[in-house]
């Protein structure tokens, strides 16, 4: 097989290569704290809605957020995993 002479053609090739997948790294970070935000805004929602019951206002306690996190613990572990990209 022939060696290829790292000329500065190649080097910009290589450089344009790495650019590119940089960017796209950097794109899917945005993409998923997007998704996270949205996810995580919704679990809020989630949350009121059922606390509420169709109230307008919401008796809140400490007894719920422990329970849920408890119960999402145990399914996800203490920390539930962020979302990963490349």
């Amino acid at each position: 097989m022939a060696k290829i002479v790292k000329s500065d053609t190649y080097k910009n090739l290589i450089r344009k290569i790495t650019d590119k997948v940089n960017s796209a790294k950097i794109e899917c970070v945005k993409f998923i704290g997007s998704i996270q935000i949205y996810t995580y805004w919704e679990i809020g929602r989630y949350i009121v809605e059922y606390e509420q019951e169709g109230s307008v206002k919401a008796e809140y306690g400490k007894y719920l957020i422990t329970e849920i996190s408890k119960d999402l613990s145990q399914l996800h572990g203490k920390r539930i995993q962020s979302f990963k990209c490349i």
